[in-house]
């Protein structure tokens, strides 16, 4: 498209402006008058038509023709009436104003058989046709047809449209000399601001910016282009600035950025991409291609096209890449595709991150993982993990033994609700989970087999911001029974260490027995007088050293667990003493009791 100066613009609007508004002057004054003209020429033949009719109507009546073509020459000599013609009800013509008509047939479009008047304009001869009929009382007898010239008023009008001519001519002169003047006066001043545009677009945001005066638009736009140069250059040094850190970012980014065209040759990397692949300068890497070079594998590039069709980006995409010594490198690649209008690709943004030593660490974890795992499995104590509301973490094979529950229904769940002996530690659970405490519980019964004992320990988890409650079962049920054979094989010991002084004790009580008894066989054999009060003295002393020997028969039992011990009040002075004369008897006699 051709462009234009302002300066034409104004001076053809102007003369397009002015040519439009005399030309429709012109032709709305034409029509008005030639419309206002023709109404009254069309009136005045009318009530010619009308006189004629009323004037020959007798004479059609009687067939008198004679006097109608006198008439007729009469009429024709009347301002703007070029001819008259008068015929009979079929059309013919009886008089007319040219001779050679009579008894012709007068015009088709002008015959009338009804009462009503017709108007029509001959453009051809520029007359005007007005043709009325000859009737009495609905009866139609003939037809007058008048002719008037309608020369005067076209060549009235011919006058008026030459004058507007003339006058549109010297307003056309008159508008252009002023679309020249404010061509002029406008131009200027957006010559100017176009130069001060261009050096804005050039960067040249200190250019002086005209003021012109006078026009309030021109005025208006400088300030604003004004103010938008100055928001251009504000705009302009924070672009500057936030390229100058997002290339510093780019160039300190620990991550490989990239920029790869459509077919994947590198457009643009920074240093932390060359360090990863291993080249040794930006040039070098310029020269590979992402896909062809870069990749493992077809399948691997396979794999990456097919996510960057369906998704239009991949984010953290392991993949292995094959640096400048031919090393394989684990890597996560995140990238995304730059689209133009049509959809198609025109080029890949993204970065890597080597993470072949995070790979070797988390195989480490796994296998750490995986160990520890064992080993509390391997356990065999019952080890069940809780976290702040007392929800299995950790439940261990040998919780699912002795629960008859397996890891995959217990974890999740309540700790009271799958294993409700529980439910009488809560109090120990919350100590350990919120004062940190932790809280041991010794031979505890927590089946329903009485003769298993397990120790419980309630101690509190808070490592790495991990909070909750570990507890451990130790199944003692096989220690307590080794413990009570050790306790009774150290009674045993005792016994038998006791065993000399218990002998010597137990001597002295049957010494006791048989001296009283002999004392009374002797007695009796030599019939000897025998009181009763004699007797009873040696039954008691017999009966005080056998409930003796019942006493110490009874306490080598409670020592060896082999007989039910009562419990009953003692005197501890008489105890003593009992016990330091089994000392004397049984230590060697160099101890002192």
């Amino acid at each position: 498209m051709t462009s234009f100066r302002l300066r034409t613009h104004l001076i053809v609007y102007c003369t397009a402006i002015t040519l439009l508004l005399t030309a429709s002057l012109v032709i709305l004054y034409s029509n008005i008058f030639k419309k206002y003209a023709i109404s009254n020429l069309s009136a005045h033949g009318t009530a010619i038509a009308r006189t004629t009719a009323f004037a020959v109507i007798d004479h059609l009546i009687t067939e008198n023709y004679a006097p109608l073509q006198e008439y007729v020459r009469e009429s024709s000599t009347l301002v703007d009436i070029e001819s008259i013609q008068i015929a009979n009800s079929q059309g013919n013509i009886l008089a007319a104003s040219e001779v050679r008509l009579l008894g012709t047939m007068m015009e088709e479009d002008l015959a009338i058989t009804d009462n009503e008047i017709r108007v029509k304009i001959d453009p051809v001869h520029d007359q005007l046709v007005v043709a009325a009929p000859i009737a009495i009382g609905g009866m139609v007898f003939g037809v007058t047809r008048v002719s008037l010239s309608m020369k005067p008023i076209l060549a009235h009008l011919h006058e008026i449209q030459r004058n507007a001519a003339i006058t549109g001519l010297g307003f056309w002169i008159l508008s252009v000399l002023i679309g020249s003047l404010l061509a002029q006066r406008l131009s200027g001043p957006v010559q100017r601001f176009m130069q001060a545009t261009d050096s804005i677009t050039q960067g040249d945001f200190n250019v002086e910016i005209p003021m012109p005066r006078g026009v309030l638009e021109l005025e208006r736009f400088s300030q604003t282009l004004h103010v938008m140069a100055s928001t251009i250059a504000s705009r302009e040094l924070a672009l500057q600035n936030s390229e100058k850190k997002f290339r510093h970012l780019f160039e300190r980014a620990m991550e490989g950025i990239f920029v790869a065209d459509e077919k994947g040759a590198l457009l643009d990397v920074n240093p932390a991409f060359i360090s990863i692949l291993g080249a040794d300068s930006l040039e070098e890497m310029l020269g590979r291609n992402l896909f062809a070079n870069i990749f493992e594998n077809e399948g691997s590039f396979a794999t990456f096209k097919e996510l960057m069709g369906s998704q239009g980006f991949v984010k953290d995409y392991e993949l292995i890449l094959i640096a400048n010594n031919s090393t394989p490198i684990i890597a996560a690649l995140t990238c995304h595709a730059v689209r133009g209008f049509g959809g198609k690709v025109n080029k890949y943004e993204g970065l890597i991150r080597d993470i072949t030593a995070q790979k070797a660490a988390e195989r480490e974890i796994a296998r750490m993982r995986n160990y520890l795992n064992n080993i509390i499995e391997s356990m065999p104590s019952m080890l069940v993990t809780l976290d702040v509301d007392c929800t299995v973490t950790q439940w261990n094979t040998a919780a699912c033994k002795l629960t008859g529950i397996s890891s995959q229904e217990a974890i999740g769940r309540k700790i009271y609700d799958i294993a409700p002996f529980f439910c009488k530690y809560t109090q120990q659970v919350d100590d350990a989970g919120r004062n940190l405490n932790t809280v041991t519980l010794p031979r505890e019964q927590v089946s329903q087999n009485p003769e298993h004992l397990y120790n419980l320990t309630f101690f509190p988890l808070i490592a790495n911001g991990t909070a909750g409650v570990a507890i451990r079962l130790d199944d003692i049920t096989e220690l307590e029974h080794k413990e009570q054979q050790l306790r009774q094989a150290q009674k045993m010991e005792s016994i038998g260490t006791l065993a000399g002084g218990l002998a010597h004790d137990f001597n002295n009580v049957l010494a006791s027995i048989l001296g009283n008894l002999s004392l009374l066989q002797y007695k009796i054999k030599n019939h000897q007088a025998l009181s009763s009060t004699e007797l009873n003295e040696y039954l008691e002393r017999m009966a005080t050293a056998g409930q003796r020997a019942v006493d110490m028969v009874r306490q080598l039992l409670t020592l060896s667990r082999k007989q039910q011990t009562d419990l009953v009040p003692v005197d501890l002075n008489l105890s003593l003493k009992h016990v330091r004369k089994i000392g004397e008897n049984t230590f060697d006699k160099s101890v002192k009791v």
